[in-house]
């Protein structure tokens, strides 16, 4: 009668280690989307920030090339960089192409294990209208 017992509570043990591993698994799968969306919710915050914002309306997602470059040194300020919490954030031209060493704006240089990204439109103010590029914003977590 014990060892019948003492199967049954083996049993038991067993079934509740799996049910505990299963269980886990789904706690770990749901951290993973949560931070997932919270980079991309981050990333679609930067994209829409007035410091980097292009002034004129109707140019969709714009990033203003000379408040990026700006942005970018008020980064290294402890203060800035609590407000983008990512481990890397860039922007990265891609048509027409331009010069060598201005093909990508790094906000924040470092390197991340996830990265997101949006295509933005990427403006130079002139004289009196917008030079407009395509570019991608690159936010890692």
């Amino acid at each position: 009668m014990a060892f019948v017992l003492l199967a049954l509570v083996l049993v038991g043990f067993l079934v509740f280690l799996f049910w505990g591993k299963f269980q886990v698994a789904g706690v770990q799968e749901s951290a993973a989307r949560l931070k997932s969306e919270a980079a991309i919710s981050m990333l679609e915050k930067v994209a829409g920030m007035s410091e980097l914002k292009c002034a004129e309306v109707g140019l969709g997602l714009c990033v203003d090339e000379d408040k990026a470059a700006q942005f970018a040194k008020l980064l290294k300020s402890k203060d800035y960089a609590r407000l983008v919490q990512a481990t890397e954030l860039k922007i990265i031209n891609l048509y027409p192409a331009v010069s060598a060493g201005k093909e990508k704006i790094s906000l924040i240089a470092g390197s991340a294990n996830v990265s997101y990204s949006t295509f933005v439109n990427i403006c130079k103010q002139d004289k009196d209208s917008y030079n407009c590029r395509l570019g991608m914003l690159v936010l890692g977590i």
